[in-house]
Order: C-alpha cells, then sequence, then structure tokens
C-alpha cells in the first residue's frame, strides 16, 4: 500500500499490479475479488485507525477496559490512532479485528463503551455505599439507648 497526504487526510492506494490480491499464510496468493466479490476490495481509504498485534507477553500491563492513554502513529504528519492487540493461539482474530473496528467507528459516532461501562460501575459503587450507609445509620439508631 502506497500512503499519500491530500490535505490533512492520510489516504492508502494500493499498487494497480497487485489489488485485488493477498498472501494467507500455508495457502498462498488468494484472489480476494473472485472469492469474495468486488465490493470486498477498495482500490484506496481514508486511513484513519490502526492495529498493531503483537504477541501476547504476559509481563505487559495491557488496557483491558479501554480508559487508558489512547497511542497514536505519525504517518506523514498525521497522527493516526492505533491499537495494540496481545495475539496469542486460538483467538479468532478475524472477529477480534472486527470488534475493534466496530468499537472504532461507534467511538467516532460519539459512543464510548468503555466509558458507558465505568458510569455504570461508578453508579453501582455508589449505590452500595448509600445502602450500606443507611445499614449503619439503621444498626446505630437500634443500638441507641432511649433519652429519657
Amino acid at each position: 500500500m502506497d500512503l499519500y497526504r491530500i490535505h490533512n487526510t492520510l489516504v492508502g492506494k494500493t499498487a494497480q499490479v497487485i489489488s485485488g490480491f493477498m498472501e494467507l499464510r500455508g495457502v498462498g496468493i488468494i484472489d480476494i475479488k473472485r472469492l469474495y466479490g468486488i465490493t470486498s476490495v477498495a482500490n484506496s481509504a481514508e486511513i484513519s485507525f490502526e492495529i498493531r498485534l503483537e504477541t501476547y507477553n504476559p509481563s505487559v500491563a495491557y488496557d483491558r477496559v479501554g480508559l487508558g492513554d489512547k497511542q497514536y502513529s505519525n504517518y506523514l504528519g498525521i497522527p493516526v490512532l492505533k491499537m495494540v492487540i496481545p495475539v496469542t493461539y486460538g483467538r479468532p482474530m478475524a472477529t477480534v479485528i472486527e470488534t475493534a473496528v466496530t468499537n472504532y467507528l461507534l467511538q467516532q459516532d460519539g459512543f464510548d463503551s468503555a466509558e458507558v461501562f465505568e458510569e455504570l460501575v461508578l453508579e453501582e459503587i455508589e449505590k452500595n455505599r448509600s445502602e450500606e450507609e443507611e445499614e449503619v445509620k439503621a444498626a446505630a439508631m437500634q443500638n441507641a439507648e432511649p433519652l429519657n
């Protein structure tokens, strides 16, 4: 893929000679257009999100919720949001990548699952704290001696 900066947008374009083909290790070169249809291939696309797959390392503290600091790569002077996904055997990578992209698109549309989750957890903590305070007050009232 060749990268171009068009105004403040990063665009990736496929070289015509390899357009529609992909190497699939163990299988060889496959023709995406013929296998999955013409709509499965884009000759160019805006690049706004990068997924980096790396071998899982148990000593690395990966962001598990999605509230950590965002990472960016810089291409031709344009910052691109980067998500690092740890890879292990047996994970359905196509599903993981598709889910990451869909979640990114939802974030671009103003919906952040991690923020919603955090709000729900904080509300539950506050609710439990209030219930515990009420129980402590009730127990104190029961143990209090009547004033005469």
